[in-house]
């Protein structure tokens, strides 16, 4: 079936598709593991926007993360077993970029660095599960619109805005 991945352009799931394939391995037999793996991923994810927008030391954040984790596309994903695989690697490359773009913008010093690390992550996801796109564009508004919303022009919503339009990009 890696096949089908691969005519759709989802290159990185048809190798993992095809590996587990290679190993002799029934993709419901790593159910249990890809599910423990995603569900710690969602979690990393979740720390990893709220760090990006600045949420992280707030009362309510833990609120937020669960929101993030029971949404029902996230919740759904759970039934397709075949899906948790690539859904795992997705995660892990959606956490490399906004990571990476969050440690660009808050370096002294310019360093490009950060930005190829982002850029790659970024095409490990679309050639994954395009569905994080989405949630890369949520996170560089809802940043925007987080440091839009304080109201002052300081070194800080400069640096929030900076992250946002880098990673929106």
């Amino acid at each position: 079936s890696y096949g089908g991945f691969f005519s759709q352009g989802r290159y990185v799931q048809a190798l993992v598709d095809w590996l587990i394939s290679e190993f002799n391995v029934v993709s419901t037999d790593v159910y249990v593991f890809f599910g423990f793996v995603a569900l710690f991923l969602c979690s990393v994810l979740s720390v990893s926007i709220l760090r990006f927008i600045g949420l992280n030391g707030r009362l309510y954040s833990f609120v937020l993360a669960g929101l993030l984790v029971s949404h029902p596309y996230v919740a759904e994903i759970f039934t397709f077993k075949m899906a948790l695989p690539a859904f795992s690697f997705a995660l892990l490359f959606c956490i490399v970029v906004v990571e990476s773009v969050l440690k660009f913008s808050i370096e002294e010093k310019i360093n490009n660095r950060y930005l190829y690390v982002a850029l790659f992550g970024a095409m490990l996801l679309v050639f994954t599960y395009q569905i994080f796109i989405n949630t890369i564009v949520v996170v560089s508004a809802v940043s925007a619109f987080f440091f839009y919303a304080r109201g002052r022009v300081d070194e800080v919503c400069c640096d929030g805005y900076k992250r946002a339009v880098v990673l929106f990009l």
